[in-house]
């Protein structure tokens, strides 16, 4: 009886890690260039169309599991591996938080602090791309297909265009 209930709850989970789900991801965009675009423009980036990029998904939302890496292409994608729960999916890589060494340069001088600022907020702005979900799914024993429509944001922390 043991030996049988033991099969059973491996074999469940098993078929958890090899199902396939099927993502579609249609996306709208930000205008993120530089000079006022026209309403035609406007229309196209607010009109879902296929997502072709990378995207990575996460069980445990601080990214501190390994995480799928997902290349989609005219929208599409398989994937495996995924187990029942919550996901958060993400546009930009994981990137590990650290705090940065003590610089060693003289503190007297402004350039040197104001570079080291300048560093501190760039980093900054990275953890806060890195750890900004664009969506979450929700994955269950009868999950088979996964649509989303995701909306693409400027990379905010790239220069401003002109």
């Amino acid at each position: 009886m043991v030996i049988t209930t033991a099969i059973v709850i491996v074999s469940c989970g098993v078929r958890q890690y090899d199902r396939v789900i099927e993502f579609n991801i249609q996306s709208t965009s930000d205008y993120c260039e530089g000079a006022n675009p026209n309403n035609e423009i406007l229309k196209k980036l607010a009109t879902p169309s296929p997502f072709n990029g990378i995207l990575y998904i996460h069980k445990n939302k601080d990214r501190e599991d390994v995480g799928i890496t997902q290349k989609f292409k005219n929208g599409k994608a398989s994937i495996s591996g995924l187990v029942n729960g919550k996901y958060s999916v993400y546009r930009y890589p994981a990137i590990e938080v650290s705090i940065p060494e003590n610089n060693q340069q003289d503190s007297s001088n402004m350039s040197n602090i104001s570079n080291n600022l300048d560093e501190m907020m760039d980093y900054q702005c990275e953890i806060h791309k890195a750890f900004q979900p664009i969506a979450t799914i929700n994955i269950n024993q009868e999950t088979t297909d996964v649509s989303l429509e995701i909306h693409l944001e400027c990379d905010p922390c790239s220069e401003p265009k002109p």
